[in-house]
């Protein structure tokens, strides 16, 4: 049965009556006098009472509340990009300076596209270590490739507030006798924007050259075809971050096209992830630890295993953002928030997988060319300026996924390379 596949990630209380008198189809179970089949979609008005499904040994600090869709923050708005445009503006304004998150439909993404990735992410996660390892993240190539259990920990990464993090933070996380909690994921790095110049300029810096290289990929045999659906997907992607960026320039009163000269040499990192079920709550293990993303937008696929956490900033509470059928999860990244000042909010999240099930999700990560200077407060006034490529290196070195020595090579790389030119 549909929806009973895996136990759901909430339990919902419903009022038969009010059901009912919506015109609901409602029918007593054949098998069990006190069980109920509900035909159709209920509406939230129906709820009387809505409660995470929570395992008994779900520690206190990974649990999350559940709330009813459209009330309040904790909801974050559900956006049908097919509504008239002046309410589009209207409720994106109220997503990015409010939560900081949004679900968006009718987006224009091919559903046959997104099932053939999610088949080809299976496939690719489930080929042996040595085959995954092979196309293994390394000091040449640290940003493209596959990376493992704890190559990535992203508890406590968030740039916007603690500007000084970095290889000190980073640190922190490794080796024993430390509380940092080890990512329970594994996740392949591909190249979101492989038809930009972004790694040839407008610089041969490090970190341009970095994220400007070609995906790695594992064998076609292996995984047929996962380089042509991504780079599908990639595009299409790419055309609904701009169409998302197109209104939220309305809002910041820009021209419409007031982000398209930033992105004529994007960076963008399209990124496939696989979590392991938590085997044991008491062992400092998480999906994916508690944090802001580094960019503009990110644009996730959560398919249909939850997990995905946000941390509301009325309560400090966790609220549980179940997957929504034919949606995309789209947030606001520290570069966009700094941009503005802070009126578009890079909210803290996380991933905490209570189900037994293996959970699969897809992100985008969008960022401007890497010469953009994000100057604090510029789009939405209030000083301090940063370019878009040292918030890139900064996150990368606090996760651990970019080391210090690499990050010094690197400058001794570009350094020779000038003096032979």
């Amino acid at each position: 049965v549909v929806g009973l596949d895996h136990p759901p990630e909430a339990l919902v209380t419903i009022d038969l009556k009010r059901a009912q008198a919506l015109g609901l189809e409602v029918c007593r179970s054949v098998d069990r006098e006190d069980h109920y089949i509900i035909r159709g979609i209920v509406p939230p008005e129906c709820f009387t009472g809505v409660q995470a499904n929570d395992p008994p040994e779900l520690p206190e600090n990974l649990k999350a509340k559940v709330v009813v869709p459209e009330r309040a923050f904790a909801e974050l708005p559900i956006l049908n990009l097919q509504d008239d445009e002046a309410k589009l503006v209207k409720d994106i304004e109220y997503a990015c300076h409010v939560c900081g998150f949004m679900q968006v439909k009718g987006h224009g993404i091919s559903p046959e596209l997104e099932q053939r990735q999610l088949e080809a992410q299976k496939a690719f996660f489930n080929l042996p270590s040595d085959k995954k390892r092979a196309i293994h993240t390394n000091p040449n190539s640290p940003v493209r490739g596959y990376f493992g259990r704890g190559d990535e920990n992203l508890e406590g990464v968030d740039l916007l507030r603690h500007e000084e993090v970095g290889v000190s933070a980073a640190s922190k996380g490794k080796g024993k006798g430390n509380d940092k909690p080890q990512d329970n994921k594994e996740g392949l790095d591909l190249n979101g924007a492989w038809w930009s110049e972004s790694g040839k300029k407008p610089s041969d810096s490090y970190i341009s050259r970095i994220f400007g290289q070609p995906s790695r990929l594992p064998a076609d045999e292996d995984v047929p075809d996962l380089k042509d659906i991504c780079e599908q997907l990639d595009l299409q992607l790419f055309e609904l971050a701009k169409k998302l960026l197109r209104l939220m320039s309305r809002v910041l009163k820009k021209p419409d096209d007031f982000f398209d000269s930033y992105l004529d040499k994007p960076v963008a990192t399209h990124r496939l992830l696989h979590y392991w079920p938590i085997k044991d709550y008491a062992k400092d293990s998480i999906g994916i630890g508690e944090h802001t993303d580094y960019g503009l937008l990110t644009i996730l696929k959560q398919y249909d295993v939850g997990g995905l956490q946000v941390l509301s900033a009325k309560d400090m509470s966790w609220i549980i953002v179940p997957p929504t059928p034919d949606a995309y999860v789209v947030n606001i990244g520290d570069m966009l928030a700094r941009w503005t000042g802070n009126y578009f909010k890079s909210t803290v999240h996380r991933v905490v997988n209570v189900s037994q099930d293996e959970r699969y999700s897809a992100p985008y990560f969008l960022e401007p060319n890497l010469d953009t200077s994000i100057r604090f407060g510029e789009l939405h006034p209030v000083h301090a300026t940063q370019s878009a490529e040292a918030i890139l290196q900064k996150y990368y070195v606090a996760t651990g996924m970019i080391k210090e020595e690499w990050l010094e090579q690197g400058k001794e790389h570009a350094s020779s390379s000038c003096t032979a030119s």
